[in-house]
């Protein structure tokens, strides 16, 4: 199986880049407001993921090309992570469940094919 390598340094730079006015964010609004926030976020993402979906399936026509469903997509994204980020998300919890999951969901796929 092929490994796929992702840059780590953009995200991970913008973020310390931002780090005081992160902070600040945090203090000013709030657990209770950012989790209000991060779920506003999170919904717009999924409305991105289905909106980019109906781009490429083209069974129910949007008249949103692709090119604009994944900048919208990426930009929701980003809204997700930066809200994650201002509440202090634990990354190496997030890194451990990540691996966790990416092996869950190969081994799943994997043997579903075997299936076929």
């Amino acid at each position: 199986m092929e490994t796929i390598e992702f840059d780590k340094q953009p995200i991970e730079k913008a973020l310390e880049d931002w780090g005081a006015e992160i902070t600040g964010i945090n203090t000013l609004l709030g657990c209770c407001e950012l989790l209000a926030g991060l779920a506003e976020e999170a919904t717009e993402l999924a409305q991105a993921a289905l909106k980019m979906r109906r781009t490429l399936d083209k069974s129910n026509p949007t008249p949103m090309t692709t090119g604009d469903a994944s900048r919208n997509l990426n930009e929701e994204f980003a809204d997700v992570l930066l809200c994650a980020a201002v509440l202090g998300f634990d990354r190496d919890e997030v890194a451990r469940i990540i691996r966790e999951k990416a092996a869950r969901w190969s081994t799943r796929l994997e043997e579903g094919c075997d299936n076929v």
